[in-house]
């Protein structure tokens, strides 16, 4: 069996949950969600659970402890970049340029989506 590509997510606001989910539905053979970064706890408790409701409907032999018994929490992304293979940048778009280049500086692969940056500089 091939390893599973441990997946980071940074940001769990807007389309966190979203990349939480289809990691779930379309590459839980390949990888899986160890970590999420998000710095307001009320958001992530909420959005967490809500996103755990939504890949239950793909299986209902899955229970809680499979979808999230190796999800650690993070307040900052940088703190779970030694514990992941990619990082999926999903926060404000100001920060998408440092959080890639914090993850490639550590060898991580990273899905990002539009824009990389706000500015040329």
């Amino acid at each position: 069996m091939t390893k599973k590509l441990k997946v980071g997510i940074a940001g769990f606001g807007m389309i966190g949950p979203v990349h939480f989910y289809y990691t779930w539905a379309k590459s839980r053979n390949l990888a899986e969600v160890v970590g999420i970064a998000e710095p307001n706890k009320e958001i992530l408790e909420s959005k967490l659970q809500a996103a755990a409701k939504n890949v239950k409907e793909l299986s209902s032999l899955l229970t809680d402890d499979d979808i999230l018994g190796k999800v650690k929490k993070y307040d900052d992304y940088k703190d779970m970049l030694d514990d992941i293979d990619v990082l999926h940048v999903c926060l404000p778009h100001d920060m998408h340029r440092d959080a890639i280049f914090h993850a490639l500086d550590k060898g991580k692969y990273v899905i990002v989506e539009k824009p990389l940056a706000i500015d040329s500089k």
